[in-house]
């Protein structure tokens, strides 16, 4: 048996009888509701001294009300709603005024003061003094009926960086109350606004935290804070150049991180964009020729600044057969090649060839084969 409180009778008028009768109001209670009648703790009354005992057969420290948390409170409000609701329900079977008119006497209660929570893996709720109101003609009544009214507020989630704690924006998390489950976005300050939310209902959020997700429990009461924790994924940035400082475009890169493997083409401003990179993710990024890698970078990635992915100038070779009237190549022919201010000479080889090096693609070139070379 669990002591919750006892006290001496003052100032206080039992709605269902004579103070006497308490213990057979409760074991009338017991009998007609089943399990939902342990809301109620079980008096044992003493008449000699006019005190009541209020006990329960449940485990755990009971807490006072006043003395309860916010979140707690809220959490206390809620239980409470399911218990009385189940109640009623119940009465209400049985089709009798007067059982109904008895459960509400039994649910008022002097001051939240007589309602407390025991708090474990199975929450409960147990009120003490039920069925006595107050004799002070200005005190409260009916202070667990208002509790049953449901008020709806809107609540503010705030969304935040796990790591650096500030504002996670366009992030998205689950939210979920009453058996309604929905993906919401956060803003561009990491906020996100649910209206019409019924006080101390129970609301779930998740938030997606690498490779798990991580999830809350909140009740929802006014004035609520509300702050989640989100995974702070990164979209790095690179540049691709050439050695000379211009802009590479439409130049492929392979990027290795985390046992994946993507490939991605720069855009007409040399730009390559990768998505949800975690922090300290080390990124290889290569290009890949007939020779094996070429190009290589390794970053380490911190931030979403600007990483330069260099590119070695190709040394581009144009090739230039010459060949006689009937098309067949001619070897041994003097070519002469004009370009960029340049005249050089070539020989064509035993198969009519000539290889010029360094001519970058949509250079103009002329080409004069004069007369083959004399034995």
């Amino acid at each position: 048996m669990n002591v919750i409180e006892k006290k001496t009778l003052r100032n206080l008028r039992y709605l269902c009888g004579s103070p006497d009768l308490v213990k057979s109001r409760y074991e009338h209670l017991k009998h007609t509701f089943g399990e939902n009648y342990s809301i109620f703790a079980e008096p044992i009354y003493i008449s000699e001294t006019n005190t009541i005992i209020w006990t329960t057969n449940q485990e755990g420290k009971p807490i006072n009300f006043t003395k309860l948390t916010q979140e707690d409170q809220a959490l206390t409000k809620s239980l409470l709603r399911q218990n009385i609701n189940a109640l009623i329900k119940k009465a209400k079977t049985y089709q009798d005024t007067k059982l109904i008119e008895f459960l509400f006497n039994c649910i008022e209660v002097p001051s939240m003061e007589n309602v407390f929570l025991i708090k474990n893996n199975n929450p409960k709720v147990i009120l003490t003094f039920w069925g006595f109101v107050s004799d002070d003609p200005d005190s409260q009544k009916g202070l667990l009926a208002k509790i049953i009214e449901v008020k709806k507020i809107p609540i503010v989630i705030q969304t935040v960086y796990h790591d650096t704690k500030k504002p996670a924006p366009n992030k998205k998390i689950i939210f979920e109350y009453e058996n309604n489950k929905k993906e919401l976005i956060s803003d561009e300050n990491g906020k996100i606004i649910v209206e019409n939310i019924p006080i101390d209902t129970k609301f779930i959020i998740k938030t997606p935290m690498y490779e798990k997700e991580k999830v809350y429990e909140f009740y929802c009461y006014e004035g609520g804070n509300y702050t989640v924790e989100t995974e702070h994924l990164l979209n790095p940035v690179f540049k691709t150049i050439y050695s000379d400082g211009k802009i590479a475009t439409d130049e492929m890169f392979i990027f290795e991180y985390n046992d994946k493997k993507i490939e991605k083409t720069s855009d007409n401003q040399g730009i390559i964009i990768l998505h949800n990179i975690k922090p300290q993710t080390t990124i290889k990024a290569y290009q890949k020729d007939e020779k094996g890698q070429r190009n290589l970078h390794e970053y380490t990635i911190t931030n979403e600044k600007e990483y330069i992915l260099k590119i070695a100038k190709k040394v581009h070779i144009m090739k230039i057969l010459a060949v006689d009237k009937k098309n067949q190549p001619v070897p041994e022919a003097e070519i002469t090649v004009i370009y960029e201010g340049k005249k050089e000479k070539y020989i064509s080889d035993k198969n009519g060839y000539i290889y010029i090096k360094g001519i970058q693609p949509g250079t103009k070139v002329k080409i004069i084969a004069t007369k083959k070379k004399k034995k």
